[in-house]
């Protein structure tokens, strides 16, 4: 709550409780004037049940302000009690005070309470009725109470009709004015509270953002480290291998050393135009649409001349317009999974295939080799694919289908080797 605010709710309250110090006085003035009109009603029934009323009407009125003063959050002010609950309360207390006006009429001025209690929780035109009740209570107290001269009774009439007009105007107006204010500042009070709120999803914003940011960094990490190893790394294994191979030959068999050492040469040509390829990538996205089949028919190609196993093409002619990312993603699949055969499987046959099936898009690598290793079957029972310690191959091809929303699988072949099965939902696939 604003300062103004609670300012303006610590001066409702004094009101409030000034209001009933004033209906205290006038209930007391009223009292006195009743047992002084008519002192044997002390030692009457009528006398008690006055005292009574009177003990109860102020007991429930104290009871109400005190309520409202001790309450820093309500409104006061006409309307904002709902009107049943408002003439409930207003018509109790306006019994009461006929009840206590029919055992004394000197109690007939009481209902200067109920007229002003009228003009304070209603709103006009709601007000108009209890108020003009009120007054005719007032008139009947000043006439039963002053027996005024019959002549006399209009100018009273009109004078007191002036005065009640002018009080219950500047009245209603005083407190219509207040309530006004306190509704304006509860609305400043929430805009403040809007403000403050739209400040703190402003700040997690900028901290999303960071976060964002920094994972985006992370992800970026990733996926260059994994270029390096599908590129860099595989060639780096093959140049070792083959270098080790000419190294033992060159003494038994140099024709087939001179051999292992042209392979390695176009190895290593071919690792420059892939990493050209992958800095190209980096400074500009790929603008050419290129076949997803051919790229891995190539690569299949190449790892069967240098190899020496057969491969079989299933590829299905028309798969759609694939997104640069997911095509990225099953080459480098297809050519981890070739880059496997060919260092590890010694497979003889191999099949390649690349269907479009079940709004998915499917790539299966099936070879007749030594088949997974110990480890990597016991991983893919015990939750997804991995790769051992110290590699990083499967575990590149998990991240790449995952980040597309794919699932990879590494299975045996029934006759020996290896399956190994990417698939990726068409929806996020194809544009």
């Amino acid at each position: 709550m604003s300062s103004e605010l609670e300012r303006l709710n610590q001066s409702s309250r004094r009101v409030v409780l000034f209001w009933l110090l004033v209906t205290m006085l006038l209930l007391t003035y009223c009292l006195i004037g009743a047992f002084t009109d008519d002192p044997t009603m002390l030692s009457s029934w009528r006398g008690a049940a006055l005292i009574l009323l009177s003990a109860g009407y102020l007991a429930w009125y104290a009871t109400w302000a005190i309520r409202l003063s001790v309450n820093k959050h309500i409104i006061i002010g006409p309307g904002q009690i709902p009107w049943r609950i408002a003439l409930f309360r207003w018509g109790c207390v306006f019994a009461a005070i006929c009840l206590m006006t029919a055992l004394s009429p000197m109690m007939g001025w009481m209902f200067w309470a109920t007229f002003g209690m009228a003009l304070s929780i209603f709103r006009i035109p709601q007000a108009l009725f209890p108020a003009g009740l009120s007054i005719i209570g007032i008139f009947y107290a000043l006439i039963a109470t002053d027996n005024p001269p019959p002549e006399a009774i209009i100018w009273i009439v009109i004078s007191l009709g002036i005065g009640i007009l002018s009080v219950g105007y500047t009245s209603y107006t005083a407190n219509r004015l207040m309530q006004q204010r306190v509704e304006r500042e509860h609305v400043f009070s929430d805009l403040e509270d809007t403000h403050r709120q739209l400040a703190d999803a402003h700040r997690r914003l900028e901290l999303s953002a960071e976060r964002e940011a920094e994972l985006a960094v992370f992800s970026e990490r990733s996926r260059l480290a994994r270029e390096m190893h599908d590129t860099i790394g595989h060639a780096l294994v093959l140049i070792a291998v083959k270098l080790e191979a000419a190294q033992r030959l060159r003494t038994v068999n140099p024709e087939r050393a001179d051999h292992e050492i042209e392979v390695t040469k176009e190895i290593v040509r071919s690792t420059m135009s892939e990493m050209r390829a992958s800095l190209a990538n980096l400074r500009s996205p790929i603008t050419a649409q290129q076949s997803i089949a051919d790229m891995l028919a190539r690569r299949a190609r190449e790892s069967s001349e240098r190899s020496g196993f057969h491969v079989t093409y299933q590829m299905q002619p028309d798969l759609g317009d694939l997104r640069a990312p997911v095509r990225e993603a099953l080459y480098r699949i297809g050519a981890e999974a070739l880059t496997n055969i060919e260092k590890h499987a010694h497979a003889h046959n191999v099949t390649l295939s690349l269907s479009r099936c079940d709004e998915q898009v499917a790539l299966q690598i099936e070879d007749d080799g030594v088949g997974l290793p110990a480890l990597i079957t016991a991983g893919q029972r015990a939750a997804q694919p991995a790769s051992p310690p110290g590699h990083y191959g499967i575990t590149g091809m998990c991240e790449r289908v995952e980040a597309l929303h794919g699932r990879l699988s590494l299975r045996p072949r029934p006759d020996g080797g290896t399956i190994v099965e990417a698939s990726i939902p068409l929806s996020d696939a194809v544009n």
